[in-house]
């Protein structure tokens, strides 16, 4: 959602993330249509302040990771925030 708020063709995030163009285009209709994400649907409480999320955020624009734990580990040792995990 990050990369077609930022103005990213559904073409190219599904070249970048290697999904079909088509769950791209559904996923962000989903997404602007039904607040998919938002915390009423069931997502959780961030745990990082505005000024913590800005700082992340202009880290994530200077810095690609090619895997999501990689961004936990560097938030759990930036910010000391552990992410949420169902098991």
């Amino acid at each position: 959602m990050l990369l077609s708020h930022n103005g990213w063709t559904n073409k190219k995030i599904s070249e970048a993330l290697f999904w079909d163009e088509e769950t791209i285009s559904k996923q962000v209709e989903e997404f602007i249509n039904e607040q998919k994400l938002s915390i009423q649907t069931g997502g959780s409480v961030g745990k990082l302040s505005e000024e913590q999320k800005n700082e992340l955020f202009a880290h994530l624009e200077k810095r690609t990771y090619t895997k999501s734990a990689e961004i936990c580990e560097y938030v759990r040792k930036k910010y000391g925030c552990e992410e949420n995990s169902e098991k």
